[in-house]
């Protein structure tokens, strides 16, 4: 229910946008680019927290966003200089299918998760998005079809 009443694309638009930073970073970073990380920190309500947790990790389970909640994502280095990600929700690592379930990702295995989950650069998707024409009448069918949770946001 946190998630609604936000259309599919517009919830991976939005966090596409906040991460597209981070993980530009984290790229350079473990490509020599730039020497070091950087410290970002966003404050979010719970509806933006459920979002980001339900596009990052879909599978993840939950009823609801606990009062100052938090989502890290750390990259880490290793000797053999290879760079590995991992996502902390509440001090519990996601784990991912496409990491082998483990709680890091190779920077390789990170990049190909969140190309899939996101809008990363040279999407074709998003750029379709971008030059569709926006129905004027959207908001309209959200307040149709999700009555109580558009006032509940009013009141």
């Amino acid at each position: 229910a946190l998630t609604l009443p936000f259309p599919e694309y517009a919830k991976k638009l939005w966090i596409s946008k906040m991460y597209e930073k981070p993980i530009e970073e984290i790229k350079n970073v473990a490509l020599g680019l730039k020497s070091k990380p950087q410290y970002r920190l966003y404050s979010a309500h719970d509806t933006q927290v459920a979002n980001i947790v339900q596009q990052l990790a879909p599978s993840y389970n939950f009823t609801y966003v606990k009062y100052a909640s938090n989502i890290y994502m750390m990259a880490y280095a290793s000797p053999e200089a290879d760079v590995f990600v991992q996502i902390i929700y509440n001090g519990v690592p996601f784990t991912f299918e496409e990491c082998n379930n483990d709680f890091v990702c190779t920077l390789e295995e990170f990049t190909q998760l969140m190309n899939e989950r996101l809008f990363m650069e040279g999407d074709q998707h998003l750029k379709e998005l971008c030059d569709a024409p926006v129905p004027t009448n959207n908001l309209v069918n959200i307040i149709k079809e999700f009555p109580e949770k558009f006032l509940q946001y009013l009141i």
